[in-house]
Formats: structure tokens, sequence, C-alpha cells
């Protein structure tokens, strides 16, 4: 006979959470390539129907050489952190392989503890045994359980930045699986720079239009990765205020709001607009155009 809940309870998906903020890490050259990541986030917690602009950072530091920055379900990450950090903590260097297994192991041993509490919870099952249970449970039963398991996602992603042994910036991110990238893990050490949260489209087209790269100066990546946490002010419930570090092996410079607020005057004084003489070039161009058109028979 199949196996019933003790108690009826209609199974419920897990709140889907938008990552309200914008996280930008973004690999550049001091003295050589690879040697510098500037971090720049907005500070905004939301939380169901509040949010607060100056509310946390968005930066965590995991390991001496290595940290992490947050977005999405912000109360999500302390487990997922705490077994991160659990493993990597007795190695004096961490390798880049080291830092990404550690994260797609904690990440996924969080999604089986959501699967377990909103949905095998009333069978007094876990996700293990529940994979042995089909007979017990019945094909009907199992399928629609395993249908509800696999709606469970964890609702924060990472983006994580750091100096391996060799001493070369390392950058990617840990997300959910998806079908153009079936993977946890997303490598930006190729293209120099990634961005996570409800920001990202609008800060990675600036940053595509600013040709940002790893043999950027620390000064220009710095212009360009603020311009682009600027420019992504205008998705939802990013917040204005604006946290920026840098990092080198072994050294972290914290970047003072007065300063970030005098750049932005700068970006906002000189954010493109349509010069005159495109405007000129436009009316000769729809004049001869005009003129084409009176001249047809």
């Amino acid at each position: 006979m199949p196996m019933k809940p003790l108690y009826h309870r209609k199974t419920k998906r897990l709140p889907e959470v938008n990552p309200v903020t914008v996280c930008i890490a973004a690999v550049c050259f001091h003295e050589k390539p690879f040697d510098t990541i500037v971090c720049v986030s907005d500070m905004k917690l939301s939380q169901h129907h509040y949010s607060e602009d100056i509310a946390t950072v968005k930066v965590r530091e995991i390991h001496k050489d290595w940290h992490v920055m947050i977005s999405g379900t912000f109360g999500q990450k302390r487990r997922i952190l705490e077994e991160v950090i659990q493993t990597i903590s007795t190695s004096p260097e961490v390798s880049q392989s080291e830092m990404e297994d550690a994260f797609i192991a904690a990440y996924q041993n969080y999604a089986k503890r959501l699967a377990n509490e909103a949905v095998l919870a009333p069978y007094h099952k876990s996700l293990e045994e529940f994979t042995k249970s089909r007979d017990d449970l019945g094909d009907v039963l199992y399928e629609r359980i395993w249908n509800e398991i696999q709606r469970i996602t964890v609702g924060c992603d990472f983006l994580v930045c750091g100096f391996p042994a060799n001493g070369k910036a390392a950058l990617f991110s840990i997300s959910n699986p998806s079908v153009d990238n079936p993977s946890f893990i997303t490598h930006h050490g190729d293209l120099g720079f990634g961005v996570i949260g409800s920001g990202a489209f609008i800060a990675e087209s600036t940053l595509y239009a600013y040709a940002q790269t790893f043999i950027d100066t620390t000064q220009a990546t710095i212009y360009k990765t603020l311009s682009a946490k600027f420019s992504a002010e205008t998705a939802t419930d990013v917040g204005e205020t604006t946290h920026l570090a840098i990092y080198r092996r072994g050294i972290k410079i914290p970047f003072q709001m007065t300063h970030i607020k005098k750049i932005k005057e700068v970006w906002e004084n000189n954010r493109p607009h349509v010069p005159a003489e495109g405007i000129d070039a436009i009316n000769q161009a729809m004049q001869s155009i005009s003129g084409m058109s009176a001249s047809e028979p």
C-alpha cells in the first residue's frame, strides 16, 4: 500500500525572489595583468514589502585570498558560505578548482535541504530515502513529489574572486544551472569581468560598451565599473548607494563614499548625449532622402 503523509499539506513552491541587486567584479592591471580586482555593488537589501538602501555590504571574505559577492535571497547565503569556509579553512592556499568544487558541493547540499524542508517533510523522508521509495509511494505520488522537488531552486547567486597560489586573479560565478548554461559555474576570467543581480544586463552592456578588459589600468577599471553600477540603478530595486573595494593579493583597499560621489558627479556630467553635429548629419540625410522621394515619378 502506498505510504501517505501523517498529515495533509498541499506542497507549495518556494517563492521566487528576483536578485534585487547588482554586483560587479573586474580584473585589471596594476603592475602586471591579473594582479588587481575591483569589486562594486549597491548596498540595498529587500525583504518582502520593505527595503533599505544602506543596509549591507555584499562582499564577504571567505579566505585570506578569496572574496565573494552575493545577490538574490540574502538570507540563504549563510549556510552555503559556512560550508564553503569550513571546507577550505585548513588550506593556506586554495586553487580555483578547489574553490569551485567547494561552492558546487555547498550549493547542491543547500538545494537538498530546501527540498527536504519544503517538499519531503510531511513524508518524513530525506531526498536520498525518497529516491528509493517509488514502490512504497506509488508511481502517481512519486512523480508528483518529484515534480515539486525539481521546482525547488536556491535563491541566491555568488560572484567569487580571488588569488590562487599562482597569484593570477580568478573570477567565476555560481548559480542554478539553466538551459543556456547547464553548469553551476560560469567562468569570467577570459572576459575579465563578471556581473550578477537584477541590474546585470545593464551593467554588462555598459562594460562591453567601454570595452573593459583585464589589461585596463586600475583607475580606468574603477571608472568603468562605477559607470556600470550607476547605469544599473535604473533596474528594479538596485540601490543608489555604492560600495567599492580594490583587492590585490593580501591587500584590501577600501574606497570612500565621498570619492564615489565625486566620480558619480563626473559621470553624470559626461553621460552620452546627442551631439549637434549628429543632428545636422541626420537632417542632411533626411533632406536628401526627401529630395530623392520628391524626384521619383
